[in-house]
């Protein structure tokens, strides 16, 4: 990489290639290519815990694998756009996360198995489990997130696993005796197998994503350190304080008479949420994030029709079966200048991904209200040297502070109950995360200029 500002030296250069290596080969490649003589296999690794195990051919899981189309979900980053963002994003090289949907789904139904067993549920339920949490993002379409702001019915996962089962996939679940029925109202966290799901998503996708984070390299323009003064240091503290938190899974219970679902530890609960807010308050939900998903749709929304009729056009089916490279490929050859000409950064790059990981917006502001966000836009668009890029209306995150616990007393009650000074902050901040957020740019933007994206 070259820039106006320095260079980053190669032996640091070289570190961060090795380091991308690692976590290619611990969430990506190294599930579809077991060791040799163990092809029969597939490894899951959930960070932060004790659950490290095989999947073997022989098992139910392994079997609904092969039935269920999701090993297209090696080829979509389960975060799309998302990436680290520093303090300074102006002088900062974005570092995007590598791994996949599928890491995430093998890891959801390994959880998912996990603490059934550990209930002693019923062999039928186990088994529905295990196949709803395998089918449960298999509809995903490519480029994520960002894709589905395109159409979200259209594009919804969970409203549309059943368009890609397949013949194969509804003669497994024949076989096994699990209607329809009983797999959409477990991938819509329906009913207790369906609440079990939703609990094994969420500390699936957490940890993993957790652990992309602190694992990520922050590169500014001119030196590289992972001692940057950011919102990492937040999340390292709580994370020390249970580094076992990603074993969170352990501590759930289920009571067959009632079908409560508790959490027998409430202090790891709590560092959970609250690593779980964080995430969604720098990351999920951040202002730059959600400005890139915009500019992603804008890009993508020329080429897209909900008619499946219109054989030129992406179409919902059409993106429930390729991959991101294959998407991100169709848009370089319908606009060959997307670097140069949208996101205003200079030079040819290897994959148009970078050309979007590493825009960020020049200016944003939120608002509380709709009426302020569209007065505010009439002042921008009077004045000719600025350029309006969009506007987003962000609803904020589930902060989960419902969850049941039990407590000191071996009663069952509400997690904001049990410790209402640590709910109530994860609940201001699920609250900090709602707006409505206008986007702009000068007309004649120079910041980017210079900024070759480098590619290890």
């Amino acid at each position: 990489m070259t820039a106006e500002q320095g260079s980053i030296p190669k032996d640091i250069a070289t570190q961060m290639a090795q380091r991308r290596l690692d976590i290619d080969s611990l969430h990506g490649n190294h599930l579809l290519n077991p060791q040799p003589g163990r092809e029969d296999q597939l490894f899951v690794l959930h960070p932060n815990s004790d659950l490290e195990r095989w999947f073997y051919e022989d098992e139910e899981a392994y079997q609904a694998f092969e039935a269920f189309p999701i090993w297209r979900l090696q080829r979509i980053k389960q975060l799309s756009f998302l990436a680290y963002i520093g303090p300074r994003p102006e002088i900062q090289m974005f570092q995007e996360f590598n791994h996949t949907r599928l890491v995430h789904t093998l890891t959801t139904t390994r959880i998912v198995e996990t603490i059934f067993k550990r209930n002693y549920a019923p062999a039928s339920i186990i088994t529905l489990g295990v196949v709803s949490s395998i089918a449960h993002d298999m509809a995903t379409p490519a480029l994520g997130d960002a894709a589905k702001q395109l159409d979200p019915k259209a594009l919804d996962e969970e409203d549309h696993w059943k368009d890609v089962l397949g013949e194969r996939g509804k003669a497994f679940l024949e076989s096994r005796g699990i209607t329809l029925e009983q797999m959409n109202d477990a991938i819509h966290n329906r009913g207790l197998v369906g609440r079990v799901l939703d609990i094994a998503d969420r500390v699936s996708y957490v940890m993993l994503d957790l652990h992309s984070l602190m694992n990520t390299d922050a590169v500014v323009i001119g030196q590289a350190t992972d001692l940057l003064p950011d919102y990492r240091d937040e999340l390292a503290r709580v994370l020390a304080q249970d580094t076992n938190v990603g074993s969170i899974y352990r501590d759930v219970v289920i009571n067959w008479n009632t079908e409560d679902i508790y959490f027998t530890n409430p202090e790891r609960l709590s560092r959970f949420l609250e690593i779980r807010a964080l995430l969604n308050k720098h990351l999920y939900l951040h202002p730059v994030s959600q400005a890139r998903d915009l500019r992603v749709a804008q890009a993508l929304r020329p080429y897209y029709s909900s008619d499946e009729s219109d054989e030129s056009m992406l179409t919902p089916s059409k993106l429930r079966r390729m991959g991101d490279e294959e998407v991100l490929h169709f848009l370089s050859e319908k606009h060959p200048e997307l670097e140069e000409g949208i996101y205003r950064n200079l030079g040819k790059h290897t994959n148009i991904f970078f050309a979007f990981v590493d825009w960020y917006p020049q200016y944003y502001e939120r608002f509380t209200t709709e009426e302020e966000l569209e007065q505010r836009k009439k002042e921008l668009e009077a004045d000719n040297s600025l350029v309006i890029i969009g506007q987003k209306t962000l609803k904020g995150f589930n902060p989960a502070t419902d969850l049941r616990v039990m407590d000191d007393d071996g009663n069952i009650v509400a997690f904001r109950e049990y410790d209402p000074h640590c709910a109530g902050r994860i609940e201001r901040i699920a609250e900090a995360t709602k707006g409505y957020f206008l986007y702009w740019e000068d007309k004649d933007r120079k910041d980017r200029a210079n900024r070759v994206q480098f590619d290890i």
